[in-house]
């Protein structure tokens, strides 16, 4: 089997608790594993999908709760770095500022955007362990739909479960990400283009305060450069159906930059920086 390779908010996710995942609605695996992520490479650009070691992609947040845009950067590096900054817009502009990140081992968060939960406690080593699972859940999260053959490098266990039966996705194949042993979503393939459609992701309260499972969703595939097909709109939806908190989120991706030079402490936190 290949061996794989090695993004909010848009998810604010975080740790791994509270709410489990919706009921499991696939069916029984009709594809050998290696099938799937085969389709998708192809798909997505194959060689030069593969040689993708790096990503910088720049746009914006459009976040109807606050009635404002802010500019987006997005930072990704195998096997598992990753930084987001959204600032203010210089014309339509929120006051929100948001800076989250993961180096693989040390998961941060910045700005004057707040967490609940575990993310406020006095205990140094509770607070860490929540905002790492913060950075690592965010990362996963856009992992899963930029460069998702990255996974598995970054420790994610990846398991392919079936066909989705019913509901929007019927027809298309499901994998099954854990970390740590938990579940920390599981990524839906469209049938036809094979590219991520959805990431349904357990929603975690030790972080935030309120629950229900929300769905990173992947859309507008184009060529990015030399093939690599990557989503150009990225949002956070939450069920209809589910209490929560969670406002809707979109990002509007205008461009990426691939196997970007980045400096050896991209991905540390602030203070190491």
């Amino acid at each position: 089997m290949r061996r794989l390779l090695p993004c909010i908010l848009i998810a604010v996710g975080a740790a791994l608790s509270g709410c489990g995942p919706a009921p499991d609605t696939t069916g029984p695996a009709s594809a050998a594993p290696d099938d799937v992520w085969g389709r998708y490479e192809r798909a997505a650009g194959g060689d030069a999908l593969r040689n993708v070691r790096g990503i910088r992609a720049t746009g914006i947040s459009v976040d109807p709760s606050i009635q404002g845009n802010r500019r987006l950067t997005l930072e990704l590096a195998a096997p598992a770095g990753y930084r987001q900054r959204e600032l203010p817009h210089p014309t339509d502009g929120a006051p929100l500022r948001t800076l989250i990140g993961y180096n693989g081992t040390v998961g941060w968060w910045a700005g004057n955007t707040m967490l609940a939960g575990d993310g406020l406690s006095t205990d140094p080593a509770v607070r860490q362990a929540a905002l790492t699972a913060a950075g690592r859940q965010n990362f996963i999260n856009n992992a899963a739909g930029i460069v998702p053959l990255w996974l598995q490098d970054a420790g994610i266990e990846v398991t392919p479960v079936g066909v989705v039966q019913d509901g929007p996705d019927r027809g298309s194949w499901a994998v099954s990400l854990k970390a740590g042993g938990e579940p920390v979503g599981r990524l839906i393939f469209d049938a036809t283009t094979h590219f991520p459609r959805r990431l349904v992701v357990p929603y975690h309260r030790h972080i935030r305060s309120a629950g229900g499972e929300y769905s990173m969703v992947y859309a507008d595939y184009k060529d990015a450069g030399d093939g690599v097909m990557l989503p150009y709109r990225i949002s956070r939806e939450a069920p209809a159906d589910t209490p929560s908190d969670i406002t809707v989120t979109n990002w509007i991706l205008s461009a990426y930059q691939i196997n970007p030079v980045f400096g050896p402490n991209t991905f540390d936190p602030p203070g190491r920086q």
